[in-house]
């Protein structure tokens, strides 16, 4: 294990990679309660793996080369040193309605704690939650490079159970992705590449809850499937801290 991890450092530093390639999260932390504090809130930070999806295999021959959508084929040092893993998650309630604004990396939505609200401890909670939104990832090759939108819709929901400190929880959320991506090299302009996938996230997890201090695991099974592509499987563990009040 310690010996395939070394070659994979060494292949991140020694290898030239022209790949065009876009994370995505695999962890939502979606915990099943809101806030029952008037315009509570959380800030917190998660760290995991990611989903790697190559949308151009090469940007800088002509035309771009695109092999069809790579799933978790590109390997990168940042990836290994977990310095591009980091995910930033907040959530504001909206008064004492049950329902709470949420945001993560390409989607802001709803959450609504339909089941438990303002039931104090030791009991059943549940949530269904919806968003949509948008972000932008570069690569950078020389004077070459290559830029994806990815835009999104998110559903889901999660069902747990609140103790005295923690709720564990399982969630279920699916992502449909958009992605469109356009490449500028020496050759020309060149996209823009249109491509359609969806990620299913089955979870499971453990989170302390506010005022305070919070901390939380999460194990993910996740399906990917982009158009032109086989279906593939991850298997993720995430952590998150973060601050409620």
């Amino acid at each position: 294990m310690i010996k395939k991890f070394w070659q994979l450092i060494a292949i991140g530093v020694l290898s030239v990679s022209c790949s065009h390639t876009v994370d995505f999260k695999t962890s939502h932390f979606a915990v099943p309660h809101v806030n029952e504090n008037n315009w509570g809130g959380s800030v917190s930070a998660s760290v995991g793996a990611p989903s790697k999806i190559t949308f151009v295999d090469d940007i800088s021959t002509n035309p771009p080369t695109r092999n069809g959508l790579g799933i978790n084929e590109d390997v990168d040092l940042g990836t290994l040193l977990l310095l591009d893993t980091i995910f930033v998650e907040a959530e504001l309630g909206l008064g004492s309605t049950g329902v709470e604004l949420f945001h993560e990396k390409g989607v802001n939505g709803l959450r609504w704690q339909f089941w438990g609200f303002g039931g104090g401890k030791n009991h059943w909670v549940a949530t269904v939650q919806a968003g949509a939104g948008s972000f932008s990832d570069k690569t950078t090759e020389n004077t070459d490079y290559a830029n994806t939108k990815i835009t999104s819709r998110q559903k889901g929901m999660s069902i747990g159970y609140k103790s005295e400190k923690t709720i564990a929880y399982a969630s279920y959320i699916k992502n449909e992705h958009s992605g469109s991506t356009d490449v500028v090299s020496s050759n020309g302009t060149f996209g823009p590449y249109s491509d359609e996938g969806t990620h299913q996230h089955y979870a499971l997890g453990v989170s302390t809850y506010g005022p305070g201090l919070i901390l939380g695991v999460e194990y993910n099974y996740v399906q990917l499937d982009w158009e032109g592509v086989t279906r593939e499987n991850q298997e993720t563990v995430a952590a998150r801290i973060g601050y409620s009040w």
